[in-house]
């Protein structure tokens, strides 16, 4: 974990997450439109559009996939950005605030 001013960094690998089946759609709402029910249960599928949301292990598997570094957006008000790096890894940072201590 590296921290860079306000901005936390780690670092993964692509073959670290699911394989998925790629669905680019040209906008959110074709995304939106994808009926689960018509998906194979047993697949990881990620669907998205340029403006649509990642996390975690899918901003690393789908960095690599599109070759480029990219500045996510991911729920309401929190961006994650993601850079490749020579070493196969892949920089996922983002900023974090405090919401709430949840006991499990």
């Amino acid at each position: 974990m590296e921290y860079d001013g306000d901005i936390t960094w780690i670092a993964g690998k692509a073959e670290w997450a699911s394989r998925f089946v790629w669905m680019p759609r040209p906008t959110p709402a074709e995304v939106d439109a994808i009926d689960p029910a018509s998906l194979a249960p047993s697949a990881h599928y990620y669907a998205y559009a340029w403006t649509d949301e990642a996390s975690g292990a899918a901003a690393v598997a789908v960095t690599t996939h599109l070759e480029r570094d990219l500045d996510i957006t991911q729920g309401r008000g929190s961006r994650l950005f993601t850079q490749q790096a020579s070493d196969g890894y892949v920089r996922v940072g983002g900023r974090t605030v405090f919401d709430r201590t949840i006991r499990l």
